[in-house]
C-alpha cells in the first residue's frame, strides 16, 4: 500500500510485510480507527525508529478499515 511508506525512499515492496500480521489480526478483532493508527504509529516510530505521523496514521487506519468493511459486507460506509 502506496499510502503508508514511513521510509518513503523507494524501499522494496516487500519492506513493511512482517507487519501485515499484526494489521491483520487487529483488523480480525475489529479494532477501531483509533487502535489502528495507534499501533501504525507504534510501528514507525518504536519498531521503525522514524519520527510520529499520526495524520497520515490515521488516514491509512481509516483507509484500511473501509477496505475491511468492504471485503466483510455489501454495504460499506463511505471514507470519512
Amino acid at each position: 500500500m502506496s499510502e503508508w511508506d514511513p521510509i518513503g525512499c523507494g524501499v522494496p515492496d516487500d519492506e513493511y510485510d512482517s507487519y501485515i500480521p499484526g494489521i491483520y489480526q487487529m483488523m480480525q478483532l475489529q479494532s477501531d480507527v483509533d487502535k489502528l493508527s495507534a499501533y501504525l504509529q507504534h510501528v514507525e516510530t518504536k519498531l521503525i525508529g522514524l519520527p510520529a505521523r499520526p495524520e497520515v496514521n490515521l488516514r491509512v487506519a481509516k483507509i484500511l478499515l473501509h477496505l475491511w468493511d468492504i471485503h466483510s459486507s455489501n454495504d460499506p460506509e463511505p471514507i470519512a
